[in-house]
């Protein structure tokens, strides 16, 4: 047996030591007949993709009650043995997923149906000690427990012995899924006496006495065992103990989890996946996104264990592909910076025909996730299915206009995912040890989303959190820097050190006027080091509990007159009468510039001023990002700020991501919009790629090389087309190219020089340059058809 063939290095998959791009597909046998597994694990590959997925739901498995069947022996459908040992034969790394909750769009989330009915108390209960009405079991229950065990003892020997650490090629092991979705979706929470019972525990270790705890909330209790709900009198306290208990109370869950796991001698990382993506009709959005890394924020500390998001955007365009960034960044900023950003679910169709998703959805949805940072994604679903024996909870068919149809037909989009396929196993090794280049940071405050049930989201104080997180923060300020392709690093404000923030040259943070003593000073402390904070749009004055906390206010001696409610015209350098939202009004001193005024001399809402060895400033006022001027302002305001563009194009239209390395990479270029957009590169407003023009069709994009290898001494330096493929023989190289609306592109290789180049097989003059500068010049069809070009080398 050999260990640790599956690592975890500088955000990427190390597997035998190498490194990978985990391009995968799900893909569930239990849903397709077993004479076309391998159909589909063809088409699969012929996708490009490296990894295949499956649940291994125990509803599936075990029907009755201590009636196993993993083998096929009561259905074919059931051999899950067999569908494992053909995703080895065919190559594939393999993700498994054995539950206790599959979700899947099964029946009882995936659990059998004799577990709920001969085991009822493990259902979980509402404050008045009803079932909850999703019939969520308590995760901690005993017996639920001792069923899972049991369930696992089945299960895990079958997946153990085919671990990539006994040469197999199961590289990672999902235990449950979305922990904790269902009670965010309902928004009721568990009242069980087993859930109480750990509550209670919670606060002794917390309090330590009842004189500690009696003071805290206001109460007059003798005993632990007295607490209830309805006896607790600061529900603000309660509320803030609730959500902290929550998220010890999935981390002990997922370490129970873990522990039957190794025991039965799984010895591969865990995998856990993120829930939050909300529909709303054509689009989904990720506003709430951060409530599932909320809840599930504790599970980060467990080693070996990777938190991965699901991305259902829905349609995606230029109005909520910033959702893609925020949730990337903000999953990467929760975890070990060693943690691969990888997505489990990642949407490649979508439950319901309607709204339909489309191709350029599927491949919109990777450029942008990958331009950001993410180096493993699993597309949900990769091929769609039949539910037997009444699993399905929405009936017999599992469609989810899935790249390929459930009789195996590829759909248009199987095509996009197979372009995306073949560059990843071109550049998948090379991309994964790139970094997204970043001209700013942002802070992320995890409690800021601890709103996920009816106790965590009452009241005046957390309704406007929401709006003005949704409003302010993701459709705002955040939003706008994305837009103005002003990249940033998102940092968790729990967990980042000090020391972590002095690398930040500025640091953006939403701020509501709850914020916990230790952030309050480790802000301060930053601005005195010499950081330059951007506060936006209160200044914290009390803690998440709402007693008085005005350390930041104080040290950084911001003066509040007075506080508007409404909207009101300001103006910023040459932008005159723009919309703000419930500005405060600042005293003006000596160390106090004024940046944004309020119109007709009411006063200022927005300052910067010199603290220590560092700068503040605070945009004391509401930003949506409602109208184009907007990015101009983030622009200028950066700018004043010493942040500027890096990689840009000369239309603002086009989003510009680079992902580099020691001044080589790949540049992504993204078009959000329903109509072509033209443009030249630039890189710190100097043309780059020799200022030649690219045309981008409507909703579409290109990964750019830049300075890549193509051998020792022949380098890519740029090309204007997509490289999907490069081929080498004895007499040189072919690359397979393709545009994305472009009808003319350009390759500059630089190195060792040629005898001739061919395209589509037919001999072509290269274009003279400098040295051994080489230039091919090719007709391309704006319909993205692949042209091959075949470049012959001189052998010394």
């Amino acid at each position: 047996m050999v260990t640790n063939r599956v690592e975890f290095e500088d955000g990427y998959f190390k597997i035998d030591g190498k490194p990978e791009f985990l391009y995968g597909a799900e893909v569930h046998y239990f849903r397709i007949p077993k004479g076309e597994w391998q159909d589909r694990l063809q088409k699969v590959k012929e996708a490009g993709c490296n990894l295949v997925s499956t649940y291994i739901p125990w509803i599936w498995h075990e029907p009755y009650e201590g009636k196993v069947d993993l083998t096929g022996k009561t259905h074919h459908q059931r051999d899950v043995v067999g569908f494992l040992d053909l995703c080895h034969e065919m190559g594939f790394y393999t993700i498994v997923r054995p539950g206790p909750y599959v979700m899947a769009e099964l029946v009882n989330y995936g659990l059998p149906g004799w577990l709920l009915k001969n085991y009822p108390e493990i259902i979980a209960r509402d404050k008045n000690g009803s079932l909850h009405p999703l019939a969520v079991v308590s995760y901690l229950h005993p017996t639920y427990l001792n069923k899972v065990r049991d369930w696992y003892r089945m299960v895990m020997p079958i997946i153990k012995e085919r671990l990539i650490s006994r040469n197999g090629n199961i590289i990672m092991v999902q235990l449950c899924n979305e922990i904790g979705m269902l009670n965010w979706v309902s928004g009721k929470s568990d009242y069980s006496h087993i859930t109480w019972t750990y509550f209670l525990k919670f606060l002794q270790n917390k309090y330590g006495n009842m004189e500690q705890l009696n003071k805290t909330y206001g109460t007059n209790l003798e005993d632990y065992k007295e607490i209830s709900p309805e006896a607790i009198c600061n529900q603000s306290i309660f509320s803030r103990d609730w959500g902290l208990f929550w998220r010890w109370y999935i981390k002990k869950y997922v370490e129970e989890l873990t522990a039957y796991a190794k025991k039965e001698g799984i010895d591969v990382p865990i995998l856990i996946n993120v829930h939050g993506f909300k529909d709303y009709s054509l689009y989904s959005r990720g506003i709430d996104y951060p409530i599932g890394l909320s809840q599930l924020y504790s599970i980060s500390e467990l080693p070996q264990t990777v938190l991965a998001g699901d991305f259902y955007p829905g349609r995606i365009g230029y109005d909520t592909f910033h959702d893609l960034v925020i949730a990337s960044e903000f999953t990467k900023a929760i975890q070990n910076i060693e943690i691969p950003l990888f997505s489990a679910e990642f949407q490649a169709g979508r439950l319901a025909d309607r709204p339909r998703i489309y191709p350029q959805d599927l491949e919109l949805n990777t450029r942008t996730c990958v331009a950001h940072g993410m180096n493993a994604l699993n597309y949900y679903m990769f091929a769609g299915g039949v539910n037997l024996e009444g699993i399905g909870e929405f009936g017999r068919y599992h469609e989810w206009q899935a790249p390929l149809a459930s009789n195996g037909d590829k759909r248009p989009s199987f095509f996009n995912a197979r372009r995306m396929g073949r560059f990843f196993k071109t550049f998948g090794r090379q991309f994964v040890r790139t970094r997204k280049k970043v001209v700013t940071h942002v802070g992320f405050y995890p409690d800021y989303y601890m709103t996920e049930t009816e106790e965590l989201n009452k009241g005046e104080e957390v309704s406007k959190l929401i709006h003005e997180r949704e409003n302010f923060f993701f459709d705002g300020i955040i939003r706008l820097l994305i837009c103005a392709n002003l990249h940033f690093q998102a940092h968790d404000l729990l967990k980042v050190s000090l020391e972590e923030l002095m690398e930040c040259k500025t640091l953006w943070v939403f701020a509501q006027e709850m914020m916990v003593e230790d952030i309050q000073q480790k802000l301060v402390q930053y601005v005195q080091n010499g950081g330059k904070l951007i506060l936006f749009p209160h200044v914290p004055v009390k803690n998440m509990v709402g007693k008085r906390a005005t350390i930041l206010k104080d040290a950084l001696q911001i003066k509040v007159e007075d506080r508007l409610n409404g909207r009101y015209l300001a103006s910023y350098k040459g932008y005159r009468s723009f919309s703000v939202m419930n500005p405060y009004l600042f005293k003006e001193d000596e160390n106090t510039i004024s940046l944004v005024c309020l119109d007709k001399s009411r006063g200022i809402c927005g300052i910067r001023k010199t603290v220590g060895k560092g700068e503040v400033v605070v945009l004391g006022f509401g930003f949506n990002h409602m109208y184009n001027y907007q990015i101009g302002i983030i622009k200028d305001l950066a700018l004043e700020l010493g942040i500027e563009q890096e990689f840009l194009t000369d239309n603002d239209n086009i989003s510009i991501v680079a992902r580099v390395e020691n001044e080589k990479g790949f540049i992504s270029v993204l078009n959000y919009d329903d109509i072509p957009q033209k443009f030249k590169i630039l890189r710190k407003n100097k043309e780059l790629f020799d200022g030649h023009e690219i045309t981008l069709n409507p909703r579409s994009g290109l990964i750019l090389p830049w300075n890549i290898p193509l051998t020792d001494d022949l380098i890519i330096e740029y090309s204007t087309v997509e490289i999907l493929s490069i081929d080498c023989n004895q007499n040189g190289f072919s690359l397979a190219v393709a545009g994305n609306g472009s009808t003319q592109g350009i390759i500059k290789l630089t190195g060792k020089s040629t005898t001739r180049i061919e395209i589509d097989g037919r001999r072509v003059l290269k274009v003279e340059g400098q040295g051994d500068d080489i230039f091919i010049n090719l007709d391309l069809d704006s319909n993205q058809e692949e042209v091959l070009v075949d470049v012959f080398i001189d052998i010394d």
